[in-house]
């Protein structure tokens, strides 16, 4: 069952495609964007084996809740206002660790499943080239071209899995 509707897609997706042939692109879409981020939606479990006395967790995806486990037992922990990071707070990890928590970022994905459909129903539905003569029109991002798919595809990832940092952390470039 897929997670974004056909009547979603629609609602911000121009396309010709029938609801059939869009339902098939959506499918498509969500299973690409799972291979990369893991399930779209539902609860998992993620086990630290060998954590640091005082160690903070990041979660992939952000969590409204979460329960933490240490060593077989249920442990109080806190859950950073972002909901990537688990901090042991005042006490040390024993270990094992394992955190049951369900992503929060169902719009996220939402969001990212459009415009993975969008970006497959354009490349359906618009002409990717063609050659009259000696003029010769080819798609920018179109199969074969130097184009821009693979960024806009991997942009949809990392915005899904972006990269939360700890307060008063700097990047360097």
């Amino acid at each position: 069952m897929s997670l974004t509707t056909v009547a979603e897609v629609r609602a911000l997706v121009d396309t010709d495609l029938s609801d059939v042939d869009l339902q098939d692109v959506i499918e498509r879409e969500e299973a690409w964007l799972a291979q990369r981020v893991g399930r779209l939606a539902g609860p998992r479990t993620v086990v630290y084996r060998n954590p640091y006395r005082h160690e903070t967790f990041r979660l992939p995806r952000p969590a409204s809740v979460a329960d933490v486990m240490d060593g077989g037992n249920v442990v109080t922990a806190d859950l950073s206002d972002d909901g990537h990071y688990i901090d042991p707070g005042l006490r040390w990890w024993v270990g094992p660790v394992a955190v049951n928590w369900t992503p929060a970022d169902e719009l996220v994905v939402k969001r990212g499943v459009i415009e993975l459909v969008r970006l497959g129903a354009n490349a359906i539905d618009n002409l990717a080239s063609e050659t009259m003569g000696s003029y010769t029109y080819q798609k920018f991002g179109a199969a074969g071209s130097a184009g821009a798919t693979p960024t806009s595809r991997g942009s949809v990832v990392s915005s899904i899995l972006r990269q939360a940092r700890y307060p008063m952390t700097v990047t360097l470039r």
